[in-house]
């Protein structure tokens, strides 16, 4: 059996050369029927249906990951920023304490004034209740808990006289 193939070149619609295979006695030739190519191709393409089935599969694990890892990263800074308001909760509610004690104390003195001046100027019909020198119109703070994975956002009612 002799095979005799030619392959010509094109370029420019120009033969540009000619190849040709002759084989000699030493090449040893193998004829594989129709339906073996076939089915091997058919296998290969199985072969590659299941190996991009598997990388879809590594790619959604991976991106999977990635988010686990964002959301770990995420809620330890929140942790980490609840954990910071509320220390500032604490320290503004003692310097609330702290103003009210001074409030009360400086109101004592104002309130003598007041008494003193409207004992001068005004009759004893006509007197005046003394004026504070502060109020009370807001007494909590933000606060920060946390419920399982939820954090939430709190009023902590400050109890300014107990």
């Amino acid at each position: 059996m002799v095979l005799d193939f030619n392959i010509k070149v094109r370029l420019n619609d120009s033969i540009y050369s000619d190849f040709g295979f002759y084989p000699s006695k030493y090449t040893k030739i193998e004829v594989t029927p129709p339906q073996d190519t076939i089915a091997k191709l058919e296998a290969d393409i199985a072969n590659l249906e299941i190996m991009s089935n598997q990388l879809v599969q590594t790619k959604k694990q991976n991106q999977q990951l990635t988010l686990e890892s964002k959301i770990e990263f995420g809620v330890q800074e929140l942790e980490q920023i609840a954990e910071k308001i509320n220390q500032l909760a604490a320290q503004l509610e003692t310097e609330m304490h702290n103003f009210k004690s001074v409030a009360v104390e400086v109101n004592k003195h104002y309130h003598q004034q007041q008494l003193q001046s409207n004992n001068h100027d005004i009759s004893k019909y006509n007197r005046r209740i003394p004026l504070n020198i502060w109020d009370i119109h807001f007494s909590s703070l933000p606060t920060i808990i946390k419920r399982g994975t939820k954090f939430i956002i709190v009023e902590k009612v400050i109890k300014l006289f107990k």
